[in-house]
C-alpha cells in the first residue's frame, strides 16, 4: 500500500510541476502573425517589385509575367524598367521583338497552313485535328472580315465541311451528336 501512496505522490508532483510551466511558459502562438496583415494589394506589390528586381539584375520576364505585370498596373514603358545602360525599357524590348514576326504569322495563318488537300488539317489528317482547326477558324471568322485574311479562312473553313458532309454521306466517318 506504501508503494501506491508513493506512486500516487510522485503522479501528483508531476502533474504539478506540468501545469506550473505551462502556465508560466508565454504562448509563441498569441504573438501576431506578420502573412495575415498582407492585403492583396500589398502581395501584388510585393510580387512586382520582385519581378522587376530581377529583371534589373539580368533575369528575362517572359510574356505572360509582362501580361500580368499590365493587368497589375505597372507601365513597363516607364524608365523604372530600364536596365543600366540600356536604351529601351522593357515594353520597348518587347514590342521590337513581336515586330520581328510581322503581322502575317499568325495562329489563323498557321492553321490555314496546315490544311491538308482533302480538307483535314495537320500532320495526322484525321477529324479530330479537323474538328478543332474548324472551331478555331469559325470562332474567329467574324473577326476577320474586312482583312486580307478573310477570303482565305472561309475557304479553309468551306474546304474543311465538305470534308465532314463527304465523310457522313460515304460511312468513312460516323456522325456522334
Amino acid at each position: 500500500m506504501f508503494k501506491k501512496f508513493q506512486r500516487f505522490k510522485a503522479f501528483l508532483v508531476l502533474l504539478a510541476l506540468f501545469t506550473l510551466v505551462s502556465v508560466l511558459t508565454p504562448l509563441p502562438l498569441l504573438q501576431p502573425s506578420y502573412g495575415a496583415t498582407l492585403t492583396a494589394a500589398a502581395q501584388a506589390g510585393r510580387a512586382i517589385d520582385f519581378i522587376k528586381e530581377q529583371y534589373l539584375s539580368g533575369q528575362t520576364v517572359d510574356g505572360f509575367a509582362a501580361y500580368i505585370l499590365e493587368l497589375a498596373g505597372e507601365d513597363l514603358s516607364g524608365d523604372a524598367w530600364k536596365r543600366e545602360g540600356d536604351h529601351q525599357p522593357l515594353r520597348a524590348k518587347m514590342d521590337s521583338l513581336a515586330g520581328l514576326l510581322g503581322d502575317g504569322n499568325t495562329l489563323i495563318t498557321y492553321i490555314i497552313a496546315t490544311q491538308n488537300s482533302d480538307g483535314t488539317f495537320g500532320p495526322y489528317a484525321n477529324e479530330y485535328c479537323t474538328k478543332v482547326s474548324l472551331q478555331a477558324l469559325a470562332a474567329v471568322a467574324g473577326d476577320t472580315t474586312g482583312t486580307e485574311v478573310n477570303d482565305r479562312v472561309n475557304k479553309a473553313i468551306s474546304h474543311a465541311v465538305s470534308y465532314f458532309q463527304e465523310g457522313y454521306r460515304s460511312g468513312s466517318l460516323t456522325y456522334e451528336p
